[in-house]
């Protein structure tokens, strides 16, 4: 039965309990919570840390933050291996317990299941031309807000055209009024939510980066925060030229984190100081003289210009194609996959603290913040 490292598909967090620990390990989708939900059993975990000599382990679930909870009993009372009750040991336990091994069946792992009857489907997948996939965002009616839903739907979309061997391209677009207007701020007034939504977005960020196939945004109306993102990630963009590409987030007591992980390797610090710290929003004609965008068209010429750019690159090897973006990363300071990393500590930081409830409550509320000091 094929095998998968529990980090793969979850985070841990873990605190002491008395004599014991409390491992709780998050899913960073939806569809991965359905599969913690089902493999990831007390009884494996009571046998996982068996060497260091844990009791009977008990597991409470925790749907509504995607979590399960593990307590193990006597890990930390000196009968077992580990004899210092530390939080130091107990991260260390969440942490080896992500280096878990699970035996999941084939096609557990496949794409979340489709929409229930009524409701529309968080993407839609164009597959009419054999090489060229288009994942078009579909929230139209929250401007495309990346949820739970989305960003595991968006994940999936990628890995499945990846494992179509005659793809060669990938192209990411919004229905309705924008391309895609960042995290929903709904969602994340629900802490545990927004921190798996956090990690699903880098998981997400990091595999249209590191995807051995071509990525291209055709984007229009407007791209912010988490949106701006998601843009920044692919290899190509094609502008409407009604775009604006914004980052609102210390507007709303957040950091940009994760969507500078791009945006370094893409501008200049200065510019890129300048658009963080002030929260600024640019236009399509100035992302362009800047590099941050490839090609401006009028908005009804934007699909068309994105799919003639994914014709054209299907004329290169992909095998060369794959390698080249693999130096392109490896030459950096540090790979995508490091960057992201640091900047989800950043991202978690701020979007736990004070501000961060402050700021997205006078969003919510449309009302101007209310600062300290």
């Amino acid at each position: 039965m094929p095998q998968i490292r529990l980090g793969e598909i979850a985070h841990a967090r873990s605190g002491d309990k008395g004599a014991g620990a409390n491992v709780g390990v998050i899913a960073n989708t939806a569809a991965d919570f359905e599969v913690l939900h089902r493999y990831l059993t007390a009884q494996a975990v009571e046998t996982y840390f068996q060497p260091l000599g844990v009791g009977q382990v008990v597991r409470y679930e925790l749907p509504n933050l995607l979590a399960l909870n593990f307590v193990l009993p006597k890990i930390l009372d000196g009968g077992g291996s580990l004899t210092l009750r530390t939080d130091a040991q107990g991260k260390s336990l969440g942490q080896s317990l992500l280096e878990m091994r699970l035996d999941v069946p084939s096609g557990a792992l496949s794409p979340a299941a489709p929409a229930l009857p009524g409701e529309a489907a968080s993407v839609v997948i164009d597959h009419a031309d054999p090489r060229i996939t288009i994942v078009s965002l579909n929230r139209p009616e929250k401007r495309n807000a990346l949820n739970l839903a989305l960003i595991d739907a968006l994940y999936h979309a990628v890995r499945a055209a990846e494992d179509d061997r005659n793809r060669r391209v990938i192209i990411f677009r919004g229905n309705g009024p924008c391309f895609c207007a960042g995290l929903d701020l709904g969602e994340a007034a629900d802490a545990g939510r927004a921190e798996a939504a956090a990690h699903g977005l880098a998981r997400l960020y990091g595999a249209i980066w590191r995807s051995p196939l071509v990525t291209l945004a055709a984007a229009h109306g407007a791209a912010l925060g988490g949106g701006a993102g998601l843009l920044a990630a692919c290899d190509c963009v094609v502008a409407a030229d009604d775009l604006q590409i914004g980052f609102p987030e210390v507007r709303r007591g957040l950091v940009a984190a994760l969507v500078a992980c791009m945006l370094r390797r893409q501008v200049g610090d200065r510019l890129l100081r300048e658009w963080l710290l002030w929260g600024q929003t640019i236009p399509a004609p100035q992302a362009l003289a800047v590099g941050l965008v490839n090609q401006v068209v009028g908005q009804s010429e934007m699909l068309p210009a994105a799919m003639e750019r994914a014709r054209e690159v299907c004329n290169g090897a992909p095998g060369a194609i794959a390698q080249t973006k693999r130096l392109l990363d490896d030459l950096a300071a540090r790979t995508m996959e490091a960057d992201l990393e640091l900047a989800l500590r950043h991202h978690l930081e701020a979007r736990n603290s004070s501000e961060a409830s402050e700021g997205i409550a006078a969003f919510r509320e449309k009302r101007e913040p209310k600062w300290n000091g």
